[in-house]
């Protein structure tokens, strides 16, 4: 404990063993710390496989260069800053991209199992290609080639992703069962169908607005990855990106035209939807977000879990 202590207030040692270059590492592990060491000789062969990141010179030893994750060619350092760069920026696309997969996995496993005791499916397949696309598929590309670098949080990617999959995937769950429902059961008392209003008339509507719902939520969902504005990596001031939000009103329209364009939203086994069930869509999309906005931005979810004594993951 005394040398972890020491390691965190200390910036340079001097003249120390192979074996205490180990316990530096290890230490520093301990603490969260992500640890990179660069070694030549044989005697940093041990240091090097405790650090999270390795690093040896092209004039050290082979066995130095075989542990190690990087060489730097020509024993020069100039490589490190746009490889760290470069490693942040391709952790924080993987993660976005994660959040945005996991979120809406979780969230359509919640609404099956839910909404199976109903006794229908919410779904049809071909309704879940055109979610997968408009909310999945091309925005994980440009989540991909947006990613930026920046500082890399210090608490494990699992609970980072819990933090923001766990309360997406619970709002969106729960309000899209009050817009199936809210569909569902006015329309399989209006329609005339005399055999069976549920399923025959007033099923298909209930699954084209649950899909229109959740195809806005995805929308949605990607400016809370990926904002217009946020601020800049360790620096002072922010940084603006509009491409996010500008693929966001490209993919809106072009939902608007399969919900507009017959042969369109008959492809996708779409319904035509009257202005009443237009309404309910928007003012539930409007209400999850700020419920999500709201859960996120006052870590409510972690507030829950240690109140009632249960650690979040």
């Amino acid at each position: 404990m005394q040398l972890a202590q020491v390691v965190e207030e200390t910036t340079i040692f001097g003249r120390i063993t192979p074996g205490q270059k180990e316990r530096i590492i290890q230490a520093l592990r301990r603490r969260h710390h992500y640890v990179a060491m660069i070694g030549d000789g044989v005697n940093d062969v041990l240091s090097l496989k405790q650090a999270n990141l390795g690093i040896a010179m092209q004039s050290g030893s082979q066995a130095t260069r075989g542990v190690a994750d990087l060489v730097l060619l020509q024993d020069s350092f100039a490589a490190l800053p746009p490889a760290v760069r470069e490693g942040q920026r391709i952790r924080n696309g993987m993660q976005d991209i994660l959040k945005l997969f996991l979120a809406r996995v979780a969230s359509v496993t919640l609404l099956l199992i839910s909404i199976a005791f109903i006794g229908s499916f919410p779904f049809q397949p071909r309704q879940t290609s055109l979610l997968t696309l408009l909310t999945v598929g091309v925005p994980a590309l440009a989540l991909a080639y947006w990613a930026r670098p920046g500082r890399v949080a210090s608490e494990s990617a699992l609970r980072a992703l819990a933090r923001f999959v766990l309360p997406v995937a619970v709002t969106t769950c729960l309000v899209a069962i009050g817009v199936y429902l809210a569909i569902l059961i006015p329309a399989s008392l209006s329609l005339p169908v005399p055999d069976n209003a549920y399923r025959e008339g007033a099923l298909p509507l209930a699954q084209t607005a649950l899909t229109v719902f959740l195809v806005l939520c995805g929308l949605i969902l990607l400016l809370f990855l990926e904002p217009p504005t946020r601020a800049r990596p360790g620096k002072q001031g922010k940084y603006s990106n509009w491409w996010p939000s500008l693929l966001v009103l490209g993919l809106f329209i072009c939902l608007l035209i399969v919900l507009a364009v017959p042969p369109l939203y008959a492809l996708f086994n779409l319904q035509p939807l009257n202005v009443i069930a237009y309404a309910i869509i928007m003012a539930a999309v409007l209400f999850w977000a700020v419920l999500l906005w709201l859960i996120l931005h006052f870590h409510l979810f972690e507030r829950v879990f240690q109140g009632s004594g249960v650690s979040d993951p």
